[in-house]
């Protein structure tokens, strides 16, 4: 691959996990002489602590050596707007002393913008909606009443929030048979009174569309 980079301009994309230390990855994408978008992963570190700035700025520039790359090769980064990553740009440009294209991610910008949704009565709903599927019992109802199995969230997972918003709004005629159901945890009853009384269904559909988008710029 280190020779194949020689005579091309390329494009770095990197980000970092926080869990337990920090796991970060740099992939190079460039355009072949057929014109074709071509992506490698270029380098993969573990590191005991979460980076500040400099420590990115300064793992960013090392990588971009090791590998045998030249700045002068550098079109630009892609990443997303933590400001830790904003300060390790500037920190970037100032040690390479070359401009650059910066471009964050779209998806974390629909993320944040969902999460100022000011949507309290679905929000609520949601919550007691995760607690009410949270055992086998009422899990296995759901499953009988719409032959599908609730969807779980994760703390990993960021889009399982989305799949638990979506299956509701397209499954809602189901959820409130569930709720209805004599079986149904306690707290389902308030959960009907609050789709009854304040329509529910639709105030969940941005929720899911917003969420809808995010997921589907992430993932292509």
């Amino acid at each position: 691959m280190r020779r194949e980079l020689q005579s091309e301009s390329v494009f770095l994309i990197f980000d970092g996990t926080s869990r337990l230390g920090e796991a970060f990855a740099t992939v190079v994408r460039w355009v072949d002489d057929q014109f074709t978008i071509r992506e490698q992963l270029l380098s993969f570190k573990t590191i005991a602590h979460p980076m500040n700035a400099l420590q990115i700025m300064h793992l960013l520039t090392t990588t971009i050596i090791a590998e045998g790359l030249r700045y002068e090769q550098l079109i630009g980064f892609a990443r997303d707007g933590a400001p830790v990553n904003n300060k390790a740009m500037s920190d970037v440009a100032q040690a390479i002393e070359r401009k650059f294209v910066d471009v964050r991610c779209l998806a974390h910008f629909l993320n944040l913008v969902g999460e100022r949704f000011e949507a309290p009565l679905a929000a609520a709903f949601m919550t007691s909606w995760k607690r009410a599927i949270a055992n086998p019992k009422p899990r296995g109802i759901f499953r009988g009443i719409a032959n599908i199995a609730p969807k779980s969230s994760s703390d990993v997972r960021w889009w399982s929030e989305w799949e638990q918003v979506q299956q509701v709004c397209l499954h809602f005629p189901a959820v409130l048979q569930f709720l209805s159901h004599e079986e149904a945890p306690v707290s389902c009853s308030k959960m009907v009174k609050l789709c009854t009384s304040f329509h529910l269904g639709p105030l969940l559909n941005p929720l899911c569309c917003s969420a809808t988008c995010t997921k589907t710029i992430q993932t292509n």
